[in-house]
C-alpha cells in the first residue's frame, strides 16, 4: 500500500493511502508511470490496483512527495501539478488540503475568522484560523502542526500531537449528537435529543 505517515512521531500514524479499498496481498507491488502520464500501482502480473488521472501535455512526468505530505505529479521541469494526493484525502485532513465540491458541512454563521457555533475556535489561541472567499473558491483554513481525522465512527476529530507526553490529544470533534448533523429533521423540523423521537414540527406545520 503506497502511503504517507509522520516522520518524527514515534507512534506510526498513516495519514494517506493510495489504494485504501483494494490492497495487494503480496510484496510484488510496482509504482510506475503509464505512457499516458498517469501514475499506476500494479502487481507482478500487470494487474492494476490504483491509478491517477491522465497527465495530458506533460513530457517526462515526475512524482514528488512534498514536505507538506502532498504527493504531486508534474513535468520534469516542475510547474502546476497534473495530479496531487491532497485532492483525494482518505481519513486525515492536513494543512492546505481542501475538500471536494460535493461535500456538505454546516458549522453555523461566521464571525470574522471563526464559526460562532464552535466556541473552541476562539478559546484556543494556539490555532490561527483563516476564511478565504474569492470569485474562484471559498475555503476555511487553520495553521498549526496538527491533523483532522475522519474516524471509523463517522466523527470528524481534530487531533494534536503533544511532544512532552508523546501522545495524541483530541480536543474537538463533530457531530456531537444526532441533532448536530445537517438538517436531521428536514426544513421545518425541530431536533431535540431530549425528546423521543428527536424530531418534531414547529407549531402550524405538519411532518
Amino acid at each position: 500500500l503506497p502511503g504517507i505517515w509522520y516522520n518524527t512521531i514515534s507512534l506510526q500514524t498513516v495519514i494517506w493511502v493510495a489504494n485504501w479499498n483494494r490492497g495487494i496481498n503480496n510484496s510484488t507491488g510496482l509504482l510506475s508511470f503509464h505512457s499516458n502520464g498517469s501514475l499506476v500501482l500494479s502487481d507482478a502480473r500487470g494487474e492494476v490496483y490504483w491509478l491517477t488521472g491522465v497527465a495530458e501535455g506533460v513530457a517526462s512526468p515526475v512524482a514528488r512527495v512534498l514536505d507538506s505530505a502532498n504527493i504531486v505529479v508534474t513535468g520534469s521541469g516542475g510547474g502546476s501539478p497534473t495530479w496531487q494526493s491532497f485532492d483525494y484525502p482518505t481519513d486525515s485532513l492536513l494543512l492546505a488540503m481542501k475538500l471536494g465540491g460535493s461535500t456538505v458541512v454546516e458549522d453555523g454563521a461566521m464571525d470574522r475568522a471563526a464559526f460562532i457555533s464552535i466556541p473552541k475556535m476562539k478559546t484556543y489561541d494556539m490555532f490561527t484560523f483563516k476564511f478565504h472567499n474569492s470569485a474562484d473558491d471559498v475555503y476555511f483554513q487553520f495553521d498549526i502542526l496538527n491533523n483532522t481525522v475522519l474516524s471509523r465512527l463517522g466523527l470528524v476529530e481534530r487531533v494534536v500531537w503533544i511532544k512532552g507526553t508523546k501522545l495524541s490529544n483530541r480536543f474537538w470533534f463533530a457531530p456531537k449528537d444526532q441533532c448536530d448533523s445537517v438538517s436531521p429533521c428536514g426544513p421545518f423540523g425541530i431536533c431535540n435529543t431530549n425528546d423521543s423521537p428527536i424530531c418534531s414540527c414547529m407549531q402550524g406545520f405538519k411532518p
